[in-house]
Formats: C-alpha cells, sequence, structure tokens
C-alpha cells in the first residue's frame, strides 16, 4: 500500500511540474509576441 501511495505522489509531482512547465513557455511565448 505504502508503494502504491508513493507512486501516486510520485505522478502527481511530475503531473504539477509538466504543469508548470507548459505555462512557463505560454507565459514566455505572450510576452515574447507582446514585447514584439
Amino acid at each position: 500500500m505504502a508503494k502504491d501511495r508513493r507512486q501516486l505522489l510520485d505522478s502527481i509531482v511530475f503531473y504539477i511540474f509538466k504543469a508548470i512547465f507548459a505555462s512557463m513557455i505560454l507565459i514566455y511565448e505572450m510576452s515574447y509576441i507582446n514585447g514584439v
């Protein structure tokens, strides 16, 4: 059970990291377009 919990936690952390990375790219592109 603890192992499944660890796997779930890892997948959640990975999902959050991916979401933050995607939003950072989106914000960067938006600011780049507005700057140009």
